[in-house]
């Protein structure tokens, strides 16, 4: 099972929405199920699952990375930054958010 954990205070960002809305399109069109938990009490990794983290707070990532390593699990953390000082065994993916308004800031400028 694949199960989707979003930071409560960083769910209703233009951010975490378009990472949570990839990660579902790729795993719908591979028909891949999987599920989307709201609250972290709810997490309950198993051996067996593959679980994504998306968020933005160091401790709270730390937090449930090492929930899922206690379980043998080890997740794959979405985040917003790179170079993250989090703790534990995890795979992690980073938006590049100073190359993306680099290239906004580019465009917006050469359109007047």
């Amino acid at each position: 099972m694949v199960k989707l954990l979003c930071e409560k205070n960083f769910c209703e960002s233009v951010w975490c929405k378009q990472i949570l809305s990839g990660i579902s399109a790729s795993l719908k069109k591979k028909r891949i199920s999987y599920i989307e938990i709201t609250e972290s009490k709810n997490l309950n990794p198993e051996k067996d699952d593959s679980i994504f983290l998306v968020g933005s707070n160091d401790k709270w990532i730390n937090d449930k990375v090492n929930k899922c390593n206690f379980a043998g699990v080890v997740p794959i953390v979405v985040c917003n930054q790179h170079g993250r000082t989090c703790t534990g065994e995890y795979h992690c993916v980073t938006v590049d958010i100073e190359n993306a308004m680099g290239q906004l800031y580019s465009y917006m400028q050469s359109t007047g």
